[in-house]
């Protein structure tokens, strides 16, 4: 038995057989807090990163510009079910195909005069929609960093 599949007792019936694929990867000699809190809770360790020159990315001068993105990371739908945590509003939206826009985008699209009433009502109904996910989004948000 593959050890995919080692909580799958009926795999080989199933033919849900699958590889895991290991890499070799450098951790990070220095880490954002954030990165360790991932690695505590969620064992997500902190990969080392280099730049194009070869040197360590994370405490450039580049870094500097997307730092914000690398400490408000996401937790993944494996970390979410290790965790016990919901899986964030946007996975399950992902997993059902259901995109929409942000909410601004809609407000835009209103402000045009040149829509049918129908088409009206469908964007206006699409942006409650949006105001919703992102409600929704905020609180798991905040779940997930009360957790961490």
């Amino acid at each position: 038995m593959d050890l995919a599949d080692r909580d799958n007792d009926h795999a080989g019936e199933t033919g849900s057989l699958s590889a895991i694929v290991l890499q070799a990867a450098e951790l990070a000699e220095h880490c954002f807090l954030s990165e360790v809190l991932f690695w505590v809770a969620m064992d997500r360790l902190p990969l080392a990163i280099y730049g194009i020159d070869g040197d360590a990315f994370r405490f450039s001068r580049e870094m500097e510009l997307c730092v914000q993105g690398e400490i408000e990371q996401e937790v993944t739908e494996s970390e979410c079910v290790s965790a016990g945590l919901p899986l964030s509003p946007r996975m399950i939206a992902q997993k059902e195909e259901k995109y929409l826009s942000s909410v601004e985008f809609y407000d835009e699209i209103l402000k045009a005069d040149f829509y049918s009433s129908d088409q009206r009502c469908i964007f206006e109904n699409e942006r409650k929609q949006a105001i919703e996910e992102v409600d929704s989004y905020a609180k798991w948000h905040t779940n997930s960093f009360e957790f961490l």
